[in-house]
């Protein structure tokens, strides 16, 4: 469950360094980059990003809590938390 949208992450990462590049290279010498914008124009897929990431720990959460209060065993992660 952690890593489900890996390639997700890894694409927005992607997408800031290479704004941030042509920004830097867009920037005349003494002038102060306006990296900002970068973040800005990125924002919005940022913001979906952290919404299905906190959904994700939250599903983890509840269901590690009702393994726990039902004295079940949880399995070893490989994809996603089992209780037996």
């Amino acid at each position: 469950m952690i890593f489900s949208n890996i390639l997700d992450v890894y694409e927005l990462t992607q997408s800031l360094l290479s704004s941030l590049e042509d920004t830097l290279e867009a920037t005349e010498e003494n002038e102060t980059p306006l990296i900002g914008l970068c973040f800005e124009e990125l924002a919005e897929v940022f913001h979906a990003l952290l919404t299905i990431v906190l959904h994700l720990i939250a599903g983890s959460y509840a269901l590690v809590s009702v393994c726990l209060s039902k004295k079940m065993k949880l399995l070893p992660i490989s994809v996603s938390p089992i209780c037996i």
